[in-house]
C-alpha cells in the first residue's frame, strides 16, 4: 500500500505493524501480554460462542488493555479491541437522539483494520462504518450508503455484470459478464437475492446472501469445469440482528495473499470474515453485531 493512499493516523497502528502482527500470517497463539489470559477468538465454533468470548475478552477490559489487545497475534481480538474503542465514546444510557462516536476512535479503527489485513478497504463499507451512530453503546445503527455505486436496494453497481441469483431446482444460477456459474441450493440458509463474486485466476469466488445479514454461503469455483472446490459459512450478524420488512446488505471481498476477505455491511452491523482460499477453512471473523448480545 503506498504512503500517498493511507488515509489514517499512522502513530496508532505502525506500531502495530512493527510488530510483525500481519493478520495475514499471524497465528492464534492467545494474547501478547500475558496479563491478558483468556484465549483469542479466532477458534470458537458458533456465533454465540463468539459473542461470549467478545464479552469476556474485550467488553470487560479497562482502556489500557485494549491498546495491548489491539497487538494480539489473534486478529479477531485485535479488530474487537479496536471497535470497543469506538462503542465506548458513545453514552452508555439511551439517547432520543442518534449520537456520533469520536471520529478519531473510527479514524484508528479503520486504519487498524486496514494496518493488519493490508489490504485497501472496500470503498462502500469503509465509508459506511464512518457514517456509523448509535442511541447508545449498545444500539449501533449504520446509515444506508449514500455513495457512488449502491442501488436503492444495497445492490453494488459497479458489479452490474455481476446477476441477481435464480434458481433452478436443486441449484443457484449466477452470470458473470458471459460466464455461468451453477451452485447446489441449501433451504436452510435465509432468503437469497444478491450475489458478488470475485474472480482470481482459475478460480470464482462466490456470495449468495439477502438483503438480511443472516448467515449465508461462500463458494469456491474451479471456472474451468464448474466444480465446486468447497463450501463455507459466513456468519454475518450471527442471527443477533432481527430486521422487519425491506433491508439492505452490501457485501465486497478482497484478496489477502492466500486468504480471501468478505467485508459486510447492514443497517445493524458491519463484519469482516476471512477464510483460506485453498480449503475454504475460516481464519477468523469480527462483527459489530456481537458486542453486547449476551447481555
Amino acid at each position: 500500500m503506498s504512503a500517498g493512499k493511507t488515509k489514517y493516523s499512522r502513530h496508532w497502528w505502525g506500531s502495530i505493524m512493527a510488530a510483525g502482527y500481519l493478520c495475514t500470517v499471524a497465528v492464534a497463539d492467545g494474547p501478547v501480554n500475558k496479563s491478558v489470559e483468556t484465549p483469542g477468538m479466532s477458534q470458537v465454533d458458533s456465533p454465540t460462542a463468539l459473542a461470549k468470548r467478545v464479552a469476556e475478552l474485550v467488553s470487560a477490559r479497562p482502556a489500557q488493555q485494549l491498546d495491548i489487545l489491539a497487538t494480539d497475534r489473534d486478529c479477531a481480538t485485535a479488530l474487537a479491541s479496536g471497535w470497543e474503542r469506538v462503542r465506548r465514546t458513545l453514552p452508555r444510557l439511551r439517547r432520543q437522539e442518534l449520537v456520533s462516536p469520536d471520529a478519531q476512535a473510527i479514524s484508528r479503527f479503520l486504519g487498524l483494520v486496514e494496518g493488519r489485513m493490508q489490504v485497501p478497504l472496500p470503498r462502500i463499507w469503509e465509508a459506511t462504518v464512518k457514517s456509523v451512530k448509535g442511541y447508545e453503546q449498545g444500539v449501533i445503527w449504520f446509515p444506508f450508503p449514500r455513495t457512488e455505486g449502491v442501488s436503492a436496494t444495497g445492490h453494488r453497481l459497479a458489479e452490474s455484470e455481476v446477476s441477481a441469483p435464480t434458481r433452478r431446482g436443486e441449484q443457484w444460477i449466477v452470470r458473470k459478464g458471459n460466464e455461468t456459474i451453477s451452485l447446489p441450493a441449501e433451504d436452510h440458509f435465509g432468503p437469497v437475492d444478491k450475489s458478488t463474486v470475485e474472480v482470481s485466476g482459475r478460480v470464482a469466488f462466490v456470495a449468495l446472501y439477502g438483503s438480511a445479514p443472516d448467515p449465508y454461503q461462500l463458494f469456491s469455483v474451479d471456472r474451468s469445469n464448474g466444480k465446486v472446490n468447497w463450501t463455507s459459512e459466513v456468519w454475518a450478524a450471527g442471527g443477533f440482528v432481527n430486521y422487519h420488512g425491506l433491508g439492505w446488505h452490501v457485501v465486497g471481498m478482497r484478496l489477502v495473499a492466500e486468504k480471501l476477505a468478505v467485508f459486510g455491511v447492514s443497517e445493524g452491523t458491519a463484519y469482516i470474515e476471512v477464510f483460506d482460499c485453498e480449503s475454504g477453512e475460516n481464519q477468523y471473523r469480527f462483527g459489530t453485531a456481537y458486542f453486547g448480545a449476551t447481555d
